[in-house]
Order: structure tokens, then C-alpha cells, then sequence
């Protein structure tokens, strides 16, 4: 503990969080250490340490790109990439936009954060929507307009994904958590392999997760047992 507050209390920006066992957000601590203090919270280091136990992990905080930081600035806002492997090769289901808002330091669904269809080449769906089906336009806290919006960085996000999941070829579906920063370049913050949810990119695209690939899928993957 005490090398952790020596080396870490001044390093300024960062994210510190559980490094499993967590999800939608919690235990997700954006901070600014200072002095061995957090200049958002107060907390000092010690007590962020406490409360996340012996399992975590800190990072460098990204800087989102311009375009995205434009809808929500106060969370990097991350694009849920979902891809599945066929017989045919790796398939994307629709991707979401994951935005916060109110405030709130992250952009997950049930932190209550909104979320938006993202089409291949950038531009977002008119509406976005919350868990409970909320429906906006516009965001609440910076009154953008979501069908106006185009953000850049999605093809290359889109391939990147494609061409891990090649590298891991033996997971069926994998869940790519991944941000644009100020370069314009696609960041991973995050793989999720288990426990993946299709609910959010179907509610805000309108699609189905699988499209013409449905019947592909259950085929592949219909006799499989979760170990």
C-alpha cells in the first residue's frame, strides 16, 4: 500500500477500477491524483485503494476525440463492438454509441448513460435511448443533435475488431468496448467474453443482432454448452 501511494499519489489523470467481477460501471474511480488526494472526489489514495480491495488495475486516462467529446464531454463515451465467428469468417452486429450524461464520470447503459445506433461510416442514429426506453433527440446536458452527428474513427474501429477476433478465432462472440481518441484513432478500453448483451445495440438500431447471419449462428453455435 505505501508504494502504491508513493509511486501513485502524484501521477495526476487516471482511471482506477476492479480489474473483474464488475460491470456497468461501478467501481470505476475517474481521478486526478494529487498529492496523494483526489482533486474530484477528496478521497485520498488509501481510501480508493481500501474500497477496491487487492484486484485492480490503473490507467492512462484517454482523451476522446473531439467529434465524440462534442455529444458528451465529461465520459469517454465507447462504441460496443460485437463480433461473431462464422463458417464464412468474422461477422459485426450493429454498433452502439454508449454516451453519459447528467454528470456521470462513465457512459454504461445501467450507470444510466444513453446509447445510439453508429453506422459504418460514422454517422449516428436520430435517437438515443436509455434502459427504460427513455427517447432523445438531442442530449440532454450539451443539446447536440444526434442525427447531425458523424464521428470519425468507426472503420478502422470496426476492422480492428475484425482482425482480433481473427487472432482469436477459437471465441465464438466477443464484445469490444472501444473509444476513439484525440488522433482519431481506435483505443480498446475493454473485452467482454462472458455475459454479453444484444438488448442495447438491437434497441438503438432497430436491427436485428445477427441480421442475415441469424440462421448461420444457430447453427454453429446451437448445440454449444456454456462450461
Amino acid at each position: 500500500m505505501s508504494r502504491f501511494c508513493d509511486e501513485f499519489g502524484n501521477i495526476g489523470p487516471c482511471v482506477i477500477k476492479r480489474t473483474r467481477d464488475t460491470s456497468s460501471g461501478r467501481d470505476v474511480f475517474v481521478a486526478d491524483l494529487v498529492g496523494g488526494v483526489d482533486r474530484n472526489s477528496g478521497l485520498s489514495v488509501e481510501d480508493i485503494a481500501g474500497r477496491l480491495g487487492d484486484d485492480w488495475v490503473c490507467q492512462e486516462r484517454v482523451v476522446q476525440h473531439e467529434s465524440i467529446a462534442a455529444i458528451y464531454p465529461d465520459a469517454v463515451n465507447t462504441m460496443r463492438i460485437v463480433t461473431y465467428m462464422t463458417n464464412e469468417g468474422v461477422g459485426v452486429c450493429p454498433v452502439a454509441l454508449r454516451i453519459g450524461r447528467n454528470g456521470a464520470r462513465v457512459d454504461n447503459a445501467h450507470a444510466g448513460g444513453m446509447f445510439v445506433h453508429v453506422r459504418a461510416d460514422g454517422a449516428l442514429g436520430s435517437e438515443a435511448y436509455t434502459e427504460f426506453q427513455e427517447r432523445f433527440r438531442e442530449h440532454p446536458g450539451t443539446g447536440i443533435s444526434f442525427g447531425d452527428c458523424r464521428i470519425v474513427g468507426v472503420d478502422l474501429a470496426i476492422e480492428a475488431c475484425r482482425r482480433q477476433h481473427l487472432a482469436l478465432g477459437e471465441l465464438g462472440f466477443i464484445s469490444w468496448d472501444v473509444c476513439i481518441d484525440e488522433a482519431g484513432q481506435p483505443v480498446l478500453i475493454e473485452v467482454n467474453l462472458v455475459s454479453q448483451a444484444v438488448w442495447f445495440p438491437q434497441m438503438a438500431s432497430g436491427e436485428a443482432m445477427f441480421g442475415d447471419d441469424t440462421a448461420s449462428v444457430v447453427r454453429r453455435y446451437r448445440n454449444r454448452r456454456r462450461a
